[in-house]
């Protein structure tokens, strides 16, 4: 499955852009707006104003579900702003989503024993 990591501008509202970080996949395209207390949340192509690809990666044997959870910790966790990461290309990447499952299979276990 291909995932492509953009960051730029979407509008928020008409004639009100603001900075985002972004994933599109065959699902859509899932975005964590700038601002105080924002989650990651679904948004429709139109609303893209500026777009600057950071990578794109093929990841196979994901589920809708799984890519979700993956897109979300990428987002959240600020990896797309770490340095190096554009100007390094895919491969920093990878360890990115590499280090994103290593943390939810972290997350799965402690929910396990708390449980």
């Amino acid at each position: 499955m291909r995932v492509t990591f953009f960051k730029g501008l979407v509008e928020k509202e008409p004639g009100k852009s603001v900075h985002a970080s972004w994933a599109s996949s065959p699902f859509g395209t899932m975005a964590l707006l700038e601002g105080p207390g924002q989650l990651p949340q679904q948004i429709a192509q139109a609303d893209i104003v500026q777009a600057d690809e950071i990578a794109t990666l093929e990841l196979p044997g994901l589920g809708r579900e799984d890519l979700d959870v993956l897109i979300t910790n990428i987002l959240t966790g600020g990896y797309l702003d770490k340095p190096g990461v554009r100007s390094a290309g895919e491969a920093v990447l990878y360890i990115l989503v590499n280090e994103a499952i290593h943390q939810l299979k972290e997350l799965s276990v402690n929910s396990e024993i708390i449980d």
